[in-house]
């Protein structure tokens, strides 16, 4: 593990406070390929903490896989290897949303210093993380599994069903998106703010419904990356299938992760700035000047 804690990040010249701020399409990749081996060691540590979680999710996804997408499918058993690596695609579509507990923590506040420009220890800070958040994250990834099991078996027993009953299918799809996009402000928020569990959820959803078009954006950049790739390279990879994917599973463990973990950060950190910090700084200020007035 020396690779991610050694003092590989000595400061450089850093960035000119005086220059002039780029749009933030160029500011992105300006940081990304700027801390380019920052983000891989941030990826490759990532991946490695987690296994465990991976584990759970991918045998949880699989169980909704093998038992009715197979069905709707209509895969015969000969199929059971497409249905294991949709598995495999969609766990990892899964994580990219919806993170997997302690590790996405600790992925998250080296992200969101990188989206606001400040300097991470990767591997001290991302442990750091890991441990302070640990309780929190761990209730998210059960409360997570929980819904996702529930609703994902509401809605194909609502699918299976006739008459009006049937369209609250079409309302938990609404439902499950939401919840979805919530997860791109539930983990910067727990690493930013000590709140209850109860108001992470709460601020997540103000969030995730308030900023809709660019949670949007974000999320079909998530679900392009991590499912729209991997499924084109499955089924239109040919007899270079295996080297294609296998390529492809090579890049989400050392760079695709941490690639578009920078950018939900990226774009929830400005607004948890500006409704969040802001206002909390804009009240401490007001505190201090009634406090110097008495």
């Amino acid at each position: 593990m020396g690779i991610f804690f050694r003092n590989y990040d000595k400061p450089g010249p850093g960035v000119d406070p005086d220059a002039p701020k780029k749009r933030s399409f160029f500011r992105f990749f300006d940081i990304f390929f700027r801390k380019l081996s920052h983000f891989s060691r941030a990826n490759l540590l990532y991946s490695v903490t987690l296994i465990p979680t991976y584990i759970i999710t991918f045998f949880v996804v699989s169980f909704i896989m093998f038992n009715t997408v197979s069905e709707i499918l209509g895969m015969q058993d000969g199929a059971d290897f497409t249905v294991i690596i949709l598995s495999v695609i969609f766990t990892n579509f899964y994580i990219s949303v919806m993170g997997a507990g302690p590790a996405t923590a600790g992925m998250t506040y080296i992200m969101r210093n990188f989206a606001r420009e400040e300097h991470a220890w990767i591997g001290s800070d991302f442990k750091d993380n890991v441990k302070s958040n640990f309780k929190q994250s761990i209730i998210v990834f059960v409360i997570d599994i929980v819904v996702t099991v529930v609703i994902f078996y509401a809605i194909y027993i609502y699918g299976q069903m006739s008459g009006a009953i049937s369209y609250l299918k079409y309302f938990l799809y609404v439902i499950s998106f939401i919840y979805m996009m919530m997860h791109m402000y539930i983990y910067p928020i727990m690493v930013t703010f000590k709140l209850s569990v109860k108001d992470i959820y709460r601020n997540s959803l103000i969030f995730a419904v308030g900023k809709l078009p660019s949670n949007l954006f974000v999320m079909i950049v998530l679900f392009f990356v991590h499912t729209v790739i991997p499924i084109l390279i499955m089924y239109f990879g040919g007899k270079y299938f295996v080297i294609m994917l296998l390529i492809y599973i090579i890049a989400e463990i050392v760079i695709l992760m941490s690639f578009t973990q920078f950018l939900v950060n990226f774009n929830v950190y400005p607004k948890m700035k500006t409704y969040m910090l802001d206002v909390i700084e804009e009240e401490n200020a007001k505190q201090d000047t009634d406090s110097d007035a008495e």
